[in-house]
């Protein structure tokens, strides 16, 4: 988390002044927080999800390859490079259905066109769910498998 910190707070001093970038974000409102807290949540499922996929790999090279691909697709899928809309119809369908996206489109939400706390907090709720589910599920997947091993 710590680096995810750093290098968040690097890409975001890069932005502002090496490219000119204008990020509002004002200490004073909850909602600018909120997009914060939505980029913990992504992570915190990206974790979980990375320990359910650790358990159909016998190698770190393979789950290497694996989180590879999978990252660049749930991230090109989210709309982190791209706007969503400009996915074919079947991937926006797919967009739709992560959670990730859901983070994603309310940091933008926030951030971008300064939404306010009643028009994003259902979706709020929606990512608080969704990565608590995941990173359990993991969490759980992974002891169980731990506990397997260890009675063998």
């Amino acid at each position: 988390m710590i680096v995810l910190a750093l290098m968040s707070a690097f890409m975001i001093t890069l932005g502002v002044f090496g490219c000119g970038a204008k990020i509002i974000w004002n200490p004073l409102r909850v909602e600018d927080w909120i997009a914060g807290f939505m980029i913990i949540l992504v992570a915190l499922m990206m974790i979980g999800l990375g320990m359910l996929l650790s358990l159909a790999v016998k190698t770190v090279r393979s789950a290497t390859n694996l989180s590879v691909v999978i990252g660049l697709m749930l991230a090109f899928m989210a709309g982190i490079w791209f706007p969503k809309w400009w996915l074919p119809k079947w991937m926006q369908i797919l967009a739709d259905i992560f959670p990730g996206a859901w983070a994603i489109d309310v940091a933008r939400s926030i951030l971008v066109y300064e939404a306010e706390l009643a028009e994003v907090a259902g979706r709020v709720l929606e990512v608080l769910v969704a990565a608590t589910a995941i990173y359990l599920l993991g969490v759980l997947a992974y002891r169980k498998i731990l506990r397997r091993y260890a009675e063998a």
